[in-house]
């Protein structure tokens, strides 16, 4: 029973493993402690190094991605330019973890209540680190508030498009909807 278990869960990720072409080969270590056998301390550090790696981005993620952007209506468009560049992981944990607050709405998000995740606010810093046009920290500094107070009432009646500009920055940052696809029937 255990072996058709073990059998079925290896089909379901058969590939998943799988090196992507021109990847790093993966240390000795990787394969010993994925197979659940011992690894010795250098086994273990050059497993840890190959799993932290980066490629670093390439040239076309280091170049700014540019949007267009309607702050007008349909009828009266009002377009401005928007550049945005990728945010590493740690950047998106880290507005996560502020957009909880305090304790309490971390134990409601724990026990599965996400009403108390601030997403809005959650939006106003992501975009707030990825945009590199225009400065905001100079407008900010003109108008006298902060970055994510001006992103607030920049788009106070437009919230949704910090949500899309949000949405972008994900996808450059390698959150691309076009690597998760959903299955049919769920």
């Amino acid at each position: 029973m255990e072996a058709d278990t073990k059998e079925r869960e290896r089909s379901e990720f058969e590939g998943f493993d799988r090196p992507e072409p021109g990847a790093p080969e993966r240390p000795e270590g990787v394969e010993l402690a994925a197979d659940g056998k011992q690894v010795d301390a250098g086994q273990e550090m050059d497993a840890t190094e190959w799993l932290l790696a980066s490629d670093g981005p390439s040239e076309e993620e280091t170049e700014p991605t540019k949007l267009r952007i309607n702050f007008g209506t349909g009828t009266n468009p009002q377009w401005k330019e928007w550049h945005i560049v990728p945010l590493p992981d740690s950047e998106f944990r880290k507005f996560q973890r502020a957009a909880l607050g305090n304790r309490q709405a971390r134990r409601q998000v724990a026990q599965g209540d996400l009403s108390a995740v601030d997403q809005a606010r959650y939006n106003r810093m992501v975009v707030a680190a990825a945009t590199v046009h225009p400065d905001l920290k100079k407008a900010a500094a003109i108008k006298g508030v902060d970055v994510l107070d001006l992103l607030e009432n920049r788009f106070a009646a437009r919230s949704l498009l910090l949500t899309q500009i949000a949405g972008y920055v994900s996808d450059i940052s390698g959150g691309d909807e076009a690597d998760v696809e959903i299955i049919a029937g769920n």
